[in-house]
């Protein structure tokens, strides 16, 4: 081609003369159009990068209204050339159209296949070209553009939920990594979804099986590691709806300073950068989703305190991060309940020195109250009938052997117990076991053995009797709670 001018020409005069103006250079080169030219910016394109660089995507706004927008003259040009190479790989027209941002074009081309790019523009007689298990476009999926980028990367970096979903249609290869940033650090697809905190991505790419604990880069950053040290909450969320098992949450990052170097797991990172005053919801909201998906509190007793002062809005963050995720409940309850373990001292800091002003006041935290709630709800709004928990006061519990689902509704009861009282003791030794942690199923079996006659062994009897016995009783649990000095 002698320059840009001809077949800038041969393109404003319509399809008509552009189809003549490329048979004609095919008669003279038969190679024609696998040969790039040069633009006035000295960029090197083939007809149909060309062809592409031109299209313009409908109106953003017409989109939206899901206006009928007017046919791109270039469509049909498009599909001309394509039908007429033999190799339409050359200079990667998918990944030019998807990092241009011509989103509307490339899933175009995405669903082309043979038989119907044939259909366009060549004679019927023409021989289908056969196709194997992996054709499903008439594109290699798998190709790397001039500067080494897989079309996966490209259209992760585009965050088009439209477009990805098209293309693992297609079955690309999901574990081939791309170099990516100015260090040109090769990231899989799955880190570089995390990088981008896109979590739709990161949920179809579980789905085609990726590996969901690779470590990538010089840290060695599992998907996990790399979202906490980063901060990507939302990323990290999606990477946690997956199997457990196959994330390592355990899994710890090494960091270097001078001759020190120390090994963090997401859990220190997140703590690490609440510790700095950063984004403080959203952390906090990471580390509630990792406690509850089992991962252990951070090493460091400096950042086990800073969750301790944090308790407050981190047990927000964890019942409403449970609320819809009931078989994680009981499992996290379980592990507050172990006395003396990490978890354990951060949710009941029973060894603060608030706690002991609260105590010299007879104010106990309420945090326990919170903790048991999670089961009380997860149990009274299930639809299973089978794992109903009645919340009545007359409701019979002899049936029920869970100590998890007993004590929750012991103290529910106790609660409610307590503050329907004209006369409350502040300091009743019951009341402040549960505000501490240091009570749990067994516990209570073993202080109403100790103490029958206090309001505590009136409660446990209560659920497991029958609904005429707790009524006949009601008056004289009243007398109880009016003239016993313990509850």
């Amino acid at each position: 081609m002698d320059s840009i001018f001809e077949l800038d020409n041969a393109i404003h005069q319509g399809l008509t003369e552009f189809k003549a103006y490329v048979q004609e250079q095919l008669k003279k080169q038969p190679d024609f159009l696998e040969h790039s030219f040069c633009l006035t910016d000295a960029s090197q394109m083939t007809v149909l990068n060309y062809l592409i660089h031109l299209y313009q995507e409908p109106a953003a706004q017409e989109l939206a209204d899901n206006l009928e927008s007017t046919p791109n003259p270039l469509r049909p040009m498009i599909d001309h050339v394509l039908a007429l190479m033999d190799d339409k790989n050359i200079g990667t027209a998918l990944h030019q159209a998807v990092s241009e941002g011509k989103i509307e074009l490339a899933l175009y081309l995405l669903s082309l296949v043979p038989k119907e790019l044939e259909a366009i523009s060549l004679p019927p007689d023409t021989k289908p070209i056969k196709k194997n298990k992996r054709a499903l476009s008439v594109f290699n999926v798998d190709q790397r553009d001039q500067e080494g980028r897989t079309l996966l990367s490209l259209i992760l970096a585009s965050k088009n939920d439209n477009l990805l979903v098209e293309l693992l249609k297609r079955k690309p290869n999901v574990h081939v990594p791309t170099n990516i940033g100015e260090l040109r650090i090769p990231f899989q697809p799955l880190h570089q979804a995390v990088v981008l905190n896109y979590p739709q991505a990161i949920r179809l790419l579980a789905k085609e099986n990726v590996q969901l604990a690779n470590p990538c880069g010089l840290a060695q950053d599992t998907p996990v590691l790399l979202a906490a040290h980063l901060s990507k909450i939302d990323a990290l969320e999606a990477l946690l709806e997956q199997p457990i098992e196959q994330l390592s949450l355990e899994a710890k990052r090494t960091i270097s300073a001078g001759e020190k170097t120390t090994q963090h797991t997401a859990m220190d990172r997140l703590c690490e950068h609440l510790y700095e005053g950063k984004n403080k919801e959203e952390l906090i909201r990471g580390i509630a989703m990792l406690l509850c998906r089992g991962a252990e509190p951070p090493q460091s007793e400096t950042m086990r305190q800073l969750l301790n002062n944090n308790r407050s809005a981190l047990l927000k963050a964890i019942h409403v991060y449970l609320e819809d995720k009931p078989d994680l409940v009981d499992p996290f309850v379980r592990r507050c309940h172990q006395r003396e373990s990490a978890l354990h001292n951060i949710v009941y800091a029973h060894h603060s020195w608030g706690n002991a002003i609260r105590h010299l006041f007879g104010q106990p935290s309420d945090v326990a109250w919170v903790v048991e709630n999670l089961v009380v709800r997860k149990y009274t709004t299930t639809s299973n009938e089978k794992e109903v928990l009645p919340t009545s006061v007359a409701a019979n519990l002899s049936s029920e052997k869970d100590p998890v689902k007993l004590y929750a509704m012991f103290v529910k009861r106790y609660t409610d117990g307590y503050n329907n009282q004209f006369f409350k003791n502040s300091w009743s030794k019951m009341r402040w076991m549960i505000a501490d942690g240091q009570c749990d199923w067994e516990t209570v079996q073993q202080y109403v053995k100790t103490n029958p006659n206090t309001r505590s062994a009136q409660i446990y009897n209560d659920m497991f009797k029958s609904l005429a016995k707790v009524n006949d009783a009601i008056p004289e649990v009243e007398l109880t709670v009016t003239n016993s000095p313990s509850m």
